[in-house]
Order: C-alpha cells, then sequence, then structure tokens
C-alpha cells in the first residue's frame, strides 16, 4: 500500500518503465496498464490502480464510483474525501498507470492542502445551530398564521413566502448535509439530510444525493458510449447542448426543445417541485424515505387542513411551491449555460473543468442566505467539502489561480444569470435537429 496519496509523485512513479524503487519495494512488481484488463472494476488513484470491484456496492458516497471504473479519479477522490480511505480499508494497488498531471490541476491541489491547514474544512457548529433553529422558527410562524388567520388572504400570501422560505432554507441544508460537511459523519448527516430533505421538503434526501454525486463528480458531462448524462443536469422538455441531441427524438419533443427558452422559467416556478417529488419517488426504493414522505405529507396535510376554504387552500399550496420554484432556477441557472464535455475530457482536466462549467452569482455579503452560499458555485464545486460560510473567504484565492493560469472565472449577476440562460435556451433550441450531432 503507498505510504501516502499525495500529488507529484508523478515524477517517480516510472524508471524505465517501472515503479520507482524507492516508492515502495512491495508495489515494484506491479504490472503497468494503460487501462483495466477487460471485465475488472479498477480505479485509478495517483498512479495506481485499484481493485474496488467488492467495494462498489458499500460505497458510502453511492454509485459515483461505477462512474470511474477504468479511469483515473484522482482529484475528485482528493475533493470528496477527507481522510485517505484507500489506506484506512486496507487497499493495495493492482497495477499502474502514467497518469499525467497538469499546472492548474497542481495548484489547485496545493490551494486545497493550504485550506486544509488553515481550517477551511472544520464545521462552525454555532453556526449550523442557528441554520437549524431558524427553520423550526419559519415553520412555527407559518403554522401559526394559518391556525389564526386562515380566513385573511394577505396573511396567508404571507404564509405561502415564508413556507417556500422554509422549503427553499432546507434545501440549503439538505445539500450542506448530504456533502457531510455538518457533522462529518456520513451516517449522521445522512439521516439528517432525510429529515431536512424528505421531511421537510418531500425530496428523497438519499435519491438526490445518489444524483448530485455523480453531478458534482462529473459536471456537465455527456457519455455517448454509456448513453449517460449528468443526472441533475438532463430533463425530458429541453436540451441544453448540441452534445444532448441524440437523446431526444419525436416530434412532441422537437417542439418542446424549440420552444424550451419560453418554458424554462414557467417549468421551474410552477412544475419543478412537484416534478422533482415524482421523479424521486418512482427512483426511490429505500423503505425509510416512504416513512419519511408519509412524515412530510401528514405535517403538510395538517398544516392545509386549517384553511376551510378550499380555493384559499390551493392558492396557499400553490404559491408556496411556485415561489420555491426559485431555488431551481438558482441552481439550474449556476450550470446551463455552459458547454458539455465528453467524460474523457473532464476527467483528465478535472479541476480546470469545474471552473468552467459553472458560474458564480455575485451578491452582497447579507445575500449569500438566499442563495444558500451557492452563489459561490465554482469553489463549491472544487471544494464540497468547504462549508457554504467560508466559500466567500475560498473565492479571492480560486480568482488568483485562475488568473494565474488564465482560467474563465464566470460571473455575473443573479438577472443576468437567468438573461443568459434564456438566450442559450433560445440559440441551442434554434439549431436542434432530430440527430446525431457527432
Amino acid at each position: 500500500m503507498p505510504p501516502a496519496l499525495v500529488d507529484n509523485q508523478i515524477n517517480y512513479l516510472h524508471q524505465n518503465g517501472k515503479p520507482c524503487p524507492n516508492y515502495s519495494i512491495q508495489n515494484c512488481d506491479k504490472q503497468y496498464y494503460e487501462k483495466p484488463p477487460e471485465g475488472k472494476k479498477w480505479v485509478g488513484i495517483n498512479g495506481f490502480w485499484y481493485d474496488v470491484g467488492s467495494f462498489i456496492k458499500k460505497h458510502p458516497g453511492g454509485p459515483v464510483i461505477e462512474e470511474f471504473l477504468g479511469y483515473d479519479a484522482t482529484d475528485p477522490y482528493k475533493s470528496f474525501h477527507k481522510t485517505d480511505v484507500l489506506k484506512i480499508r486496507h487497499f493495495r494497488p493492482v497495477g499502474y498507470y502514467n497518469r499525467t498531471k497538469v499546472a492548474f490541476s497542481s495548484d489547485m491541489f496545493n490551494l486545497h492542502k493550504q485550506i486544509e491547514e488553515e481550517g477551511f474544512y472544520k464545521v462552525n457548529y454555532c453556526w449550523y445551530a442557528v441554520k437549524f433553529a431558524l427553520t423550526f422558527v419559519y415553520i412555527a410562524v407559518v403554522f401559526a398564521l394559518v391556525i389564526y388567520c386562515h380566513d385573511s388572504l394577505p396573511i396567508l400570501t404571507l404564509a405561502a413566502f415564508i413556507l417556500a422560505f422554509f422549503w427553499q432554507q432546507n434545501g440549503f441544508l439538505m445539500h450542506d448535509l448530504m456533502h457531510t460537511q455538518v457533522t462529518q459523519v456520513v451516517k449522521y448527516d445522512e439521516w439528517l439530510g432525510v429529515w431536512a430533505g424528505t421531511v421537510c421538503i418531500g425530496i428523497s434526501g438519499s435519491w438526490w444525493k445518489d444524483e448530485h454525486m455523480i453531478h458534482h463528480a462529473l459536471t456537465c458531462i455527456v457519455d455517448y458510449v454509456k448513453g449517460m448524462i449528468d443526472p441533475q443536469m438532463k430533463e425530458e422538455v429541453w436540451a441544453q447542448s448540441v452534445k444532448l441531441f441524440p437523446f431526444f427524438n419525436g416530434n412532441l419533443k422537437y417542439f418542446l426543445i424549440k420552444i424550451q427558452h419560453i418554458t424554462f422559467i414557467p417549468v421551474c416556478l410552477f412544475v419543478g417541485r412537484t416534478g422533482i417529488i415524482v421523479d424521486a419517488f418512482l427512483h426511490e426504493r429505500r423503505w425509510y424515505e416512504f416513512v419519511a414522505l408519509f412524515l412530510h405529507i401528514s405535517w403538510l396535510s395538517f398544516l392545509l387542513s386549517f384553511i376551510q376554504d378550499w380555493r384559499y387552500c390551493l392558492y396557499f399550496y400553490f404559491l408556496a411551491q411556485s415561489l420555491q420554484g426559485i431555488l431551481h432556477v438558482q441552481l439550474l441557472a449556476n450550470h446551463y449555460s455552459k458547454e458539455f464535455n465528453f467524460r474523457d475530457d473532464i476527467i483528465t482536466d478535472w479541476y480546470r473543468k469545474q471552473v468552467l462549467t459553472n458560474i458564480n452569482i455575485t451578491a452582497p455579503v447579507w445575500l449569500d442566505f438566499f442563495h444558500g452560499g451557492l452563489n459561490f458555485h465554482i469553489e463549491h464545486h472544487c471544494y464540497p467539502r468547504v462549508p457554504r460560510n467560508r466559500l466567500r473567504e475560498l473565492s479571492y484565492r480560486i480568482k488568483d489561480l485562475c488568473r494565474k493560469h488564465q482560467v474563465l472565472y464566470d460571473e455575473t449577476g443573479f438577472f443576468n444569470i437567468i438573461w443568459r440562460t434564456v438566450v442559450h435556451l433560445k440559440n441551442v433550441g434554434d439549431v436542434f435537429v432530430l440527430k446525431d450531432p457527432r
């Protein structure tokens, strides 16, 4: 087993076609493989292949590990894990390969080590305690307003705004928890994530995490061989890139893509919440998620039961649902005007592609709460374990590295990012054809 998984080992991984003897004597007899043999479930880390076949189903991060079988996963591995998992689980290399490293990725990994030493990954428990406590305040206010003023349309309107805000803020908490940012213990954060995501919002937190980990590791990618797209960037009603055209066929989808610039915002606002809940539970199989969904339906039904006029009841719910749709617009706009990449492109230059497939939203400090810190989407995608209260500080350092290496660091205002998204969807829709663009 390598003594440590650190960068800059490429120089001594090979000497005359063999692993360097001063790396580890026990590894000197390992064979060179450009790609794993047929049928082998190997993942590449730091120039060495590891057999993860028996570990895939046990992987705490979900099925994302399967997307890196046969590929180098060094950068996302280090970005996602706070400890040397390979060493802890006693994995031994089964072969080695020639790993190419670029200057920008090296500097980004060095920054990762610097911010780790400076405590960027440490949790501010008081900060998160306040965030959790506020969610209980929001829902308590909603119940109070609905119970005591259920026949007042202005008060119900206010309550709907607060309920939408409650869902939005729990969405941000679910996001942080499923990234293991809060307790930093996977099982505790996952259970709390089920509370915030499934019980409070109605979205399967576990299903969301499975898709989100793949989205983070392979942002905006398309793979024709596997028929795979970044799962959180694919919708049946629009196509953001010409590379997605092969996945759409039929006259109905042709029509929808031609008008996608018109339907984008209305679909996010009016259908987004219902769509993601239905999609989640069509794919969900974990029993505890259905128990959590039952709890969500129970408390929401109890709340709505106080509104005796059915017209007021529908108004209240659909207003809250539509306002929560702003969250869907926020998250999709961070990526939708960016180009898709093929799998090999993003894996060979992971940090650069993370920067290039994200857009930050410029906002004052006091508005960070509205964006859940995800206005710093570049920083979050490069270092997903950094708690959101440190992302603004981190952004200055990533900007410096981007300037040094002439990598585009894209940031713009909230309304401009929406406009850019709509214009991009219009441009892509205009050239959509029912054929393979390859």
